[in-house]
């Protein structure tokens, strides 16, 4: 993802856990850090924030962590490293976490898979299907699998009741992508903060311009100005 599409994505999951984007993002921005980093702080204090947000549907009866979660996986195709990055907690712990957010929002119970010799071992809590659904698995796991999955009925039923599910909320969370893009404005944030990780990008005039519509330059620049034509008026 470029940085544009990322702000865009950070905007519509602060809005769906019903957090100011905004605001989270400018105070993640006031330390020297890069862009990726800078996100991850604004994800975690959209997290901090969404915690006391009233809880309408049944997906904002989720966690916030949970919904963090699932909207990564849907709408950003995040990895499990990232989202365990960004909670602070293990990749294994993350996907506990999708899985049972997943089964909440669907209201159902999936048994688990009858597991015979050479079957994958099938994890109630994390199954291999949705790993493999969120494309979280090696190739030569995958390779594998597939092969077993053409002898194997039971694990094949496993993966079509799980296939079911993932695409169930994949529908619940499709409203959460018409959400408004506010990444322009997010950018022009990151600008102005004195430790912007687009400065690097940016040209002398454009940095310069950022640098003199900051607050703590404007206005004593301002001040020295009309200082200066007093002086010359008094001449």
């Amino acid at each position: 993802m470029n940085e544009m599409t990322e702000l865009a994505l950070f905007s519509k999951i602060a809005q769906a856990l019903q957090v100011d984007p905004e605001e989270c993002l400018a105070a993640s921005s006031l330390k020297r850090q890069g862009f990726e980093k800078t996100l991850e702080i604004a994800f975690q204090a959209v997290l901090k924030k969404a915690m006391n947000q009233q809880k309408r549907s049944s997906f904002q009866r989720l966690s916030p962590e949970q919904q963090l979660i699932l909207l990564g996986l849907y709408l950003g195709r995040w990895s499990y490293l990232k989202l365990s990055r960004i909670l602070e907690k293990n990749p294994e712990v993350v996907e506990a976490l999708a899985w049972s957010a997943r089964i909440q929002l669907s209201q159902k119970i999936y048994p688990s898979a009858p597991t015979m010799p050479g079957c994958p071992a099938y994890d109630f809590q994390k199954p291999w299907t949705q790993r493999f659904l969120d494309e979280e698995m090696h190739s030569s796991q995958l390779f594998s699998l597939k092969n077993h999955l053409l002898s194997c009925k039971s694990c094949s039923q496993a993966l079509q009741r799980s296939r079911a599910l993932y695409y169930q909320v994949a529908e619940e969370l499709s409203q959460y992508n018409l959400l408004e893009d506010t990444s322009s404005s997010l950018k022009r944030i990151l600008e102005q903060s004195p430790y912007s990780p687009f400065l690097a990008q940016m040209t002398f005039q454009k940095s310069l311009q950022i640098f003199l519509n900051r607050w703590e330059i404007k206005y004593p620049l301002g001040i020295f100005f009309a200082w200066g034509c007093i002086r010359w008026v008094i001449r």
